[in-house]
C-alpha cells in the first residue's frame, strides 16, 4: 500500500510506531520537504523545505523532532528539525566532509 499519492522517499518510522517521516514532494516541480504521515494513513503534515541532505532521518528520543545530516555552507553536520516547523538547529560542529550515516547511542546522546 502506498504511503501517499505524491512522491515520497526515505520513510523512517517513529519510535512509537505511529508516524512515518519522509522526504515529500507535493508537486512534480516543487521542492522537497520534510513531512510526517500518520502510520494509520492520512494527509502528510508538511514541516518545512528540506535542505540538501545525506542519508536517512532519525527521530529524536521524545519524537518532537527529526535529525538529519546535511552539508550546509560547505560543512557536513547533523541538524535537528523540530516538527512544529521551527528553524533547524545545528547539533554537531564538524568539518567539510559530508555525514552519510548516523544514529543515536543507546543513552540518546
Amino acid at each position: 500500500m502506498p504511503l501517499s499519492e505524491k512522491p515520497c522517499a526515505y520513510p523512517t518510522l517513529s519510535r512509537d510506531g505511529t508516524r512515518i517521516a519522509v522526504v515529500y514532494r507535493p508537486t512534480p516541480a516543487g521542492l522537497n520537504q520534510f513531512a510526517v504521515i500518520p502510520f494509520a494513513g492520512g494527509e502528510p503534515q508538511l514541516i518545512r523545505e528540506l535542505p540538501a541532505h545525506y542519508g536517512r532521518f532519525r527521530w529524536t528520543a521524545d519524537g518532537s523532532a527529526l535529525a538529519y545530516a546535511a552539508k550546509q555552507e560547505g560543512t557536513g553536520n547533523i541538524w535537528i528539525q523540530p516538527l512544529d516547523g521551527g528553524a533547524p538547529k545545528q547539533l554537531t560542529h564538524w568539518n567539510a566532509n559530508p555525514v552519510f550515516l548516523f544514529d543515536w547511542s543507546r543513552d540518546g546522546k
